[in-house]
This record gives C-alpha cells, sequence and structure tokens, in this order.
C-alpha cells in the first residue's frame, strides 16, 4: 500500500522560521520480496533520486533491530539531504522529483511513510566523559558545543 499521494509534492510548508537544513525521511515497511525491493532501491530507484535537482546527500539503511529487541516496524530507512526549505521546494517542483515519487509504488510493497523533517547535526564531546545532572533551579545553564550544518 502506497500513502503519499504524488498530489501532494507539489508544494509543502514547514516551519516558516526555519533556516537550516532539511531533508526527506522514509519509512519503508516490510516489503513482499525483499530480495527484489533491494535490488531495485539501489539499481532503479536510487539512481533517480541521485539525479534530482538540490540533493546535498543520500543515507539509508535495512532496520535491524529495536532497542527492546521487539520486531523492527520498517524494513529500511532513507533520508535525502536538501541546503534548506527553498532547495527542497525547488526540488518537489522538478520533473526528477516527480519521477521518484511516481516510482514509489513499483518497488513499495509494504507501504511507506514520507515525512519531511528539520535537523541538526551535534558532534561527539570529545575527551573525558561528563556527569550528566539535572540543574537546580536558578543554576547556571551549561555550555551547549557549537551545532555543525552540514
Amino acid at each position: 500500500m502506497f500513502r503519499f499521494p504524488i498530489t501532494l509534492v507539489k508544494s509543502i510548508h514547514i516551519c516558516e522560521s526555519w533556516e537550516g537544513m532539511v531533508r526527506i525521511t522514509s519509512l519503508h515497511g516490510f516489503p513482499t520480496d525483499p530480495e527484489e525491493f533491494d535490488r531495485y532501491y539501489r539499481s532503479v530507484h536510487t539512481p533517480i533520486v541521485q539525479r534530482i535537482p538540490g540533493v546535498r546527500n543520500i543515507r539509508f539503511g535495512r532496520v535491524f533491530q529495536t532497542v527492546d529487541g521487539q520486531p523492527a516496524p520498517y524494513y529500511l530507512v532513507s533520508d535525502v539531504y536538501f541546503d534548506d526549505v527553498d532547495a527542497l521546494e525547488r526540488a518537489l517542483a522538478s520533473p526528477e522529483m516527480q519521477e521518484a515519487i511516481a516510482d514509489v509504488p513499483n518497488f513499495a510493497t509494504g507501504g511507506v511513510t514520507i515525512m519531511f523533517c528539520e535537523y541538526e547535526d551535534f558532534s561527539p564531546i570529545v575527551g573525558e566523559p561528563a556527569t550528566l545532572q539535572r540543574p537546580r533551579p536558578g543554576a547556571p545553564q551549561p555550555t551547549i558545543p557549537p551545532v555543525s550544518k552540514h
């Protein structure tokens, strides 16, 4: 079942105050034929997505386990990154994006949920591990390391 109507991708409106990078996140349900899904996703769908104007990065991977040991709710998670909302809007209007969206029903036999998301990257803290404590009310707040947006 494909749950993302193609007519929805003509335009999006996300938090207008967001000025950072954005991504499209897709949560793919378990396909009827995982081997064929993997073959098609890598050899047909991904090359289509690679041609979308403004794509900064593409990342995907199969879900292999949940924290609590329950069956994974999704088979594959993918992210397609853009510099900002304007770049995503331009991409959504492109024939390449329309081709990619139209291609989804050709392989997503387990359904897919597609979301438009903000994102920020945080670098790991290197050195001595910090003791995590909740600050007392009125106490000075800890300094947060700078955010790297890429």
